[in-house]
């Protein structure tokens, strides 16, 4: 049905983002590390669009790439993983992080995102790893904080999300005030000094 959407960004939340076109306003259902995206975009956007029928209701996912929209699509052929998780492995990884554990057959970086039990990132890994064994479409997308790039940078956002911050925001947060030379309790302070001050 659609292709993309492209226009005026109005509005990003955790799992969303409205992008306006032709004076109607697309809500789009969005990964995390999208929302951190387009966060930092000040106007214009686009969004590669997936139409989901459910109860006789079409539901919009907006992806920031082909490529993420690509992942998804192929996550959600797997039995037992619907949009709900594959949307939840889209927002806790990269999309290279995830094609990697499924080359590597690292079912327990999967099962870290909400959601993914050990069986079902099993089932992933095995439907899979034909799929992406040869594609390097994913290469350059660094889509917010992968765990396998930086674990120091990644206990900070989980430590500042158990203090109830969502994970856009924890994010947002520790890429703006993180120094490699502090100790990770520093700058995890750091992360909360500077929400204080929002």
């Amino acid at each position: 049905m659609y292709d993309y959407i492209q226009g005026k960004l109005i509005e990003t939340g955790a799992d969303y983002a409205v992008i306006e076109n032709g004076g109607i306003g697309y809500r789009l259902s969005v990964s995390t590390n999208a929302a951190f995206v387009l966060q930092e975009t000040k106007a214009e956007a686009k969004l590669y669009a997936h139409v989901k029928i459910r109860d006789d209701a079409p539901i919009l996912y907006g992806f920031i790439s082909k490529a993420e929209r690509e992942l998804y699509l192929a996550l959600t052929t797997v039995s037992g993983v619907g949009p709900k998780a594959a949307m939840a492995l889209l927002s806790y990884h990269a999309d290279k992080s995830i094609v990697q554990a499924i080359r590597d057959g690292d079912a327990k970086l999967l099962c870290t995102a909400p959601g993914i039990g050990l069986k079902t990132a099993q089932r992933i890994i095995v439907d899979l790893k034909g799929k992406f064994a040869d594609t390097d479409d994913f290469d350059d997308l660094p889509l917010g904080i992968s765990r396998e790039a930086d674990e120091e940078k990644s206990i900070c956002v989980d430590a500042l999300i158990s203090l109830g911050y969502g994970r856009t925001v924890a994010i947002s947060l520790v890429e703006q005030t993180y120094n490699k030379e502090e100790t990770t309790q520093k700058n995890i302070l750091n992360a909360l000094a500077s929400a204080d001050r929002l």
